[in-house]
Order: C-alpha cells, then sequence, then structure tokens
C-alpha cells in the first residue's frame, strides 16, 4: 500500500533532488509540478491534473508504468489558507483538486502534443504516490504554544507567574499544519510527515566537491580540453559556502555562485583558448570576479 509524503525542509536543501535520486534508482517515472504556477480548473493558470499528463509522458506513455510512478508537487504552503501567496478561491480551490487527486480515482487526460489530434488515455491514481514538499517558512508564527507556569521568588512575596513559550524545534504536527491553512482531508492523506534539517556548511562543501556535481565539473571539463590545468583553492568553498547559509537558499544557490566565479576566466580563455596553461580560482576571486589568475603557455 502506497503512502502519500510531506517532505518539509528551507529552500535548497534537496527536497526535489532526494524524490529524483529514489525515482531514478527505482527506474520509476517521475513528474513534477510546482503548485504557484497552478491554479483551480476553469481559472487561468496550469491544472494540477496536468502532473499527470506529464507522469504519463515521462513513462513513454506506459499507462501501467505510470500508474505506480510518482508525483512531486513542489511548494505545497504557498496554497495553503494562510500562507504568503492565499488569493481566497483559487487556493482553496487547488487544494480540492489535489485532494482529489490523491483520492483512488480515474482521470481521463489529454497525452497528445498535437492540439488536433487527441490521444485520451484513463490511468488510476491509486498507486501513484504524492510528494508535497514546502518550506513552510512561517510555521513558526503559527505553532502551537504551550503555556508553561512557574515559580518564581520577590521580595517580600511569592510570586506565581505565567510564561507563554513556542518551541521552533518541536516537530511538526498535523495541528501546526491545520493553523497553517492546510485543510484536514488533505493532511489526512499525507501519512508521512517528514522534516529535513538545513544543510551545514560542511555539507555544502561536500556537495561542491562532490565528482558528480556537474557546476564545477562543467568548467573543469571544458579546461581539460584545452589543457589547462585548474585550482581551485580551498578557501573557495569554504567562503561560497558561508554565503549560501547566509542567504538562506542551501545548495541551490551554489549553481549561480560558482557560474559567476568563472564567467569573466572563461570569456578571457575564450578570446584566446590556445594562449593559457593553468586557471588558479582563490578567495579574492569570490569578492571580485576579476581577481582569478590565468597563467600563460610557455612558448
Amino acid at each position: 500500500t502506497k503512502s502519500n509524503i510531506l517532505l518539509i525542509g528551507p529552500t535548497g536543501v534537496g527536497k526535489t533532488e532526494i524524490i529524483r535520486n529514489i525515482t531514478k534508482n527505482l527506474d520509476i517515472p517521475m513528474a513534477s509540478i510546482n503548485v504557484t504556477d497552478t491554479s483551480q480548473s476553469a481559472y487561468q493558470g496550469t491544472s494540477i491534473t496536468d502532473a499527470i499528463v506529464r507522469l504519463v509522458q515521462n513513462a513513454n506513455n506506459d499507462i501501467e508504468k505510470a500508474s505506480h510512478g510518482i508525483i512531486f508537487i513542489d511548494e505545497i504552503d504557498k496554497k495553503a489558507g494562510s500562507g504568503e501567496y492565499n488569493t481566497g478561491v483559487v487556493t482553496t480551490g487547488v487544494q480540492d483538486e489535489l485532494l482529489k487527486l490523491l483520492e483512488d480515482n480515474d482521470y481521463e487526460v489529454n497525452i497528445s502534443d498535437n492540439p488536433s489530434r487527441p490521444q485520451i488515455v484513463t490511468i488510476n491514481t491509486k498507486n501513484i504516490t504524492f510528494v508535497c514538499a514546502g518550506a513552510f517558512s512561517n510555521l513558526a508564527k503559527v505553532r502551537q504554544e504551550s503555556t508553561v507556569k512557574t515559580f518564581g521568588f520577590n521580595p517580600g512575596k511569592n510570586k506565581e507567574k505565567e510564561e507563554v513559550t513556542t518551541n521552533a524545534n518541536a516537530k511538526v504536527t498535523k495541528d501546526d499544519l491545520r493553523k497553517y491553512g492546510l485543510k484536514d482531508e488533505l493532511i489526512g492523506r499525507l501519512h508521512n510527515i517528514i522534516e529535513l534539517s538545513p544543510l551545514t556548511k560542511e555539507n555544502l562543501i561536500e556537495i561542491m566537491k562532490n565528482p558528480n556535481n556537474k557546476t564545477i565539473k562543467q568548467k573543469q571539463e571544458i579546461l581539460n580540453s584545452l589543457g589547462i590545468k585548474l585550482e581551485l583553492e580551498e578557501d573557495v568553498y569554504e567562503i561560497l559556502a558561508d554565503k549560501a547559509i547566509k542567504n538562506k537558499t542551501g545548495a541551490r544557490g551554489l549553481v549561480g555562485a560558482v557560474d559567476n566565479l568563472f564567467l569573466k576566466a572563461m570569456n578571457e580563455i575564450s578570446d584566446s583558448p590556445n594562449s593559457y596553461e593553468e586557471l588558479i580560482i582563490n578567495k579574492d576571486t569570490v569578492a571580485d570576479h576579476h581577481a582569478y589568475k590565468l597563467v600563460k603557455r610557455k612558448k
């Protein structure tokens, strides 16, 4: 029996990447949809049911395979009733349509890319696993407050005082999600609530150094093809990781940061690709993208 999932974690923590890797290793199709781009049927915007169309297409129109796939619905918190992007009936309508999607229903969808030649297929959602995800960044403001009574001592008399505390680190409960604006019926169909911790500085450095990280690997491959050695000093990793934590962008923010780091140097190399033998990127380059070092090739 499938169990739907709610992933809660800050931006850039890897919610999408986790599910993408799971589906890749299990060889099952996956479709992703950002709920902020969707609207209730009959309103302008993408419908939530378009995720089913994408799932079937990603399964190469294999209905049986698609019916056991995963649909990833990102930024579900943006369609919560008290969320930052609450837009009344449209927001509520999207939750209602998502609720229907999570039930055991048959859907007729058009998987054809040709408007003049529709191709209608029927798919049941009973065995499709739905993974909803969101940062729920304002959750601390709506969390359940606990009242703790303590006794203090004042000169001349004992005085009972009441303290109201909010534990922001407590495990997220269904009541918290209800107060945030998710419907009871929707919460009830998200059987597993999984919270992800923010990435640490060590995590971010490890991600950048990972040989499978295409962000740096692609730059290195280009330079290698030109016979240019790349030296990336250790301080660079630490500074970029610190910036990502400060800006709360997580691993997602590393991509743009690395691209900007190499942009000026790569432009200069492209003007004369056979003139250099080494590119040195250091901590000065992070502050000033012109402060890289290019070692010229010996004649």
